[in-house]
């Protein structure tokens, strides 16, 4: 598993989105802000502990998601004239 399907897969769990709509997200992202460690790829074992760690963190991450989510509504609302 990629750092890449990691965060794909983590991201659609807590968010509820699907899988390619992340990786579509992802993409964007990687195109604009080149670099990373995203195709990396990570041993199965660490993989699995990556994944469990990050579940317990799921409230954090929605929450992480949701003021995102809330900084850029609000950044748009304030550019559109």
């Amino acid at each position: 598993m990629t750092y890449a399907k990691l965060f794909i897969q983590i991201i659609s769990e807590v968010s509820g989105k699907p899988e390619q709509e992340i990786a579509d997200l992802l993409s964007t992202f990687r195109e604009a802000h080149p670099g990373g460690n995203w195709d990396q790829v990570i041993p199965a074992n660490e993989a699995e502990k990556l994944l469990n760690d990050l579940r317990e963190e799921a409230p954090g991450i929605l929450a992480w998601l949701v003021k995102g989510a809330m900084d850029v509504a609000r950044h748009e609302s304030s550019t559109i004239h």
